[in-house]
């Protein structure tokens, strides 16, 4: 059986660990990861994960086009 992890987030560097300590903060849940696209591999090899589908999360209209451009950027050195 394939593990898929449907729901992921990967942020740069420079703000990986602001954005992990806001969205746990906001949903007042603990967070073990780094937030970094790095981890999250890490994370996969772990768990045994198959597959992983990666979301952006953009707050703003204006942040869309930077943050896919970056997830983009992610995924091609993979």
């Amino acid at each position: 059986m394939k593990i898929i992890d449907c729901h992921c987030h990967i942020y740069p560097q420079k703000i990986a660990d602001k954005a992990v300590k806001a969205i746990g903060n906001f949903y007042d849940i603990p967070m073990h990861c780094q937030g970094t696209c790095e981890d999250l591999l890490s994370e996969w090899k772990q768990y045994g994960v198959d597959k992983m589908l990666i979301h952006s999360t953009a707050t703003r209209p204006d942040q869309v086009a930077a943050i896919n451009q970056f997830l983009l950027g992610e995924l091609s050195k993979k």
